[in-house]
């Protein structure tokens, strides 16, 4: 069972993905975030940095929809985000910035998030801390 904070946590994590406010996340949304993220940083698409942040988080977002989208949809919804993260231990969204792009992870399981070789990683937790 989550914890408030965890609940809070979680749903703003939710409300910074869901990029049209649908209540719904989709593989649109992580490419807007992609495409957003990108251009703050100069990465434009075409670009190498572009590409490799893309790919990063196309590969999250399958991720995360393989394990969360149970009813097969092409969507996840904030009570299926929660629902997954309030059966697991410990769950991790956490960002790596390397070769001056950042590139999204997600690390389900017993394992803490680490600092990465050659980078850093920022985490958001939702383990409690």
């Amino acid at each position: 069972m989550l914890t408030d904070l965890q609940r809070k946590k979680l749903q703003l994590r939710f409300a910074l993905l869901d990029t049209d406010g649908d209540g719904r996340l989709t593989q649109q949304d992580y490419e807007l975030v992609c495409l957003r993220l990108c251009a703050a940083f100069g990465h434009l698409p075409g670009t190498a940095g572009y590409e490799r942040v893309r790919a990063a988080y196309l590969s999250l977002w399958e991720r995360l929809r393989a394990r969360m989208d149970r009813d097969g949809s092409g969507v996840i919804t904030l009570p299926q985000l929660r629902n997954t993260a309030s059966q697991l231990k410990n769950f991790y969204f956490s960002f790596s910035f390397r070769g001056g792009v950042f590139a999204p992870n997600i690390e389900v399981g017993q394992n803490s998030p680490s600092v990465l070789k050659n980078g850093w990683s920022s985490q958001v937790s939702l383990s409690g801390s």
